[in-house]
């Protein structure tokens, strides 16, 4: 005859507590993995809709932005419409492309909450970006060089000793030229004047009361394409600094990674990307900028065999 015993009623209740203590956990994990497990990667998601959503700027010339003839164009552009390309063929089907208009504040949210599928624009690849995005390859690195008078004696950043240096206050390029004053690389000190803008510090340039305005080339070059006479101005010296341009992606998609990278090298392999580039910042480009040694050496090392 079976006999009531309490020890055990006693681990019975205590199992049973512990199961409704841990329930809210299990359902959580339930809801969580198959979610994490199944979610659609961006090649199936552009196959689905159809659609290949591009985040670009509209005011960063020449990589994003509108011109004269309110056309949206770009460098940035150009290679999204390869990507754009290689996805109609890889895909097998016809893919809209989609422009969507992203700024630095708005691009990465947007990324990742699925409403575009890559940012193509001069977004820098940097170590705390790359904790929530990915990044394509190096495409374009940029960094901090000097402006100066044409046939003028400064040619590195060396030569500045003595002399005047401009910069914007508070940017990278015055804690660029400080650094290399504190080390020594520039001796005597040149003294650092800083400006509340770029066209201010240009200015000054211009009346002579600083020999060289330091920041990142393509600002650089921006303000000598924009003054009355840009033949009087040239963009001197290797990179004070380097800041290289990746296309953003949405994080843990490693096909659709690929793919880019893919479509990327095959421009640089083919000579396509050269032309686009002599296109934007050649000598009748919309931004004349010589490519840098960076550039060309990342471009080399980043075409990998098949």
């Amino acid at each position: 005859m079976w006999q009531f015993n309490p020890g055990l009623g006693k681990q019975v209740v205590h199992l049973i507590q512990k199961f409704f203590t841990f329930l809210p956990l299990i359902v959580l994990s339930a809801q969580v993995v198959p979610a994490d497990s199944h979610a659609e990667s961006t090649m199936d998601k552009i196959s689905r809709t159809g659609v290949f959503a591009v985040g670009a700027s509209q005011e960063d010339k020449p990589v994003g932005y509108i011109d004269e003839k309110d056309g949206w164009v770009g460098i940035g552009l150009d290679a999204a419409r390869e990507i754009h390309e290689k996805l109609k063929k890889t895909l097998g089907k016809d893919i809209q492309l989609t422009l969507i208009p992203v700024n630095p504040r708005t691009r990465i949210p947007m990324l990742v909450d699925g409403q575009i599928d890559i940012v193509c624009d001069s977004a820098t690849h940097t170590i705390r970006r790359n904790k929530v995005v990915d990044f394509s390859i190096t495409w374009l690195a940029s960094g901090t060089r000097l402006l100066t008078r044409k046939g003028s004696a400064v040619r590195e950043a060396e030569d500045l000793a003595g002399k005047k240096t401009g910069a914007v206050e508070k940017s990278s390029a015055e804690r660029i030229i400080r650094n290399l004053i504190d080390t020594g690389a520039i001796r005597p000190p040149t003294a650092v004047m800083v400006f509340p803008s770029h066209s201010q510090g240009f200015l000054s340039l211009q009346q002579g009361a600083i020999q060289a305005y330091c920041a990142d080339e393509m600002v650089l070059a921006g303000l000598r394409a924009g003054a009355q006479e840009p033949s009087l101005w040239e963009v001197v010296g290797r990179l004070l600094s380097v800041d290289p341009y990746g296309f953003m992606l949405r994080e843990n998609d490693s096909s659709f990674r690929d793919f880019v990278n893919s479509a990327l090298i095959e421009m640089i392999r083919s000579g396509k990307y050269l032309q686009v580039y002599h296109r934007w910042y050649g000598p009748e480009g919309a931004l004349p900028l010589p490519m840098n040694e960076e550039t060309r050496v990342l471009l080399k090392l980043q075409s990998w065999p098949y």
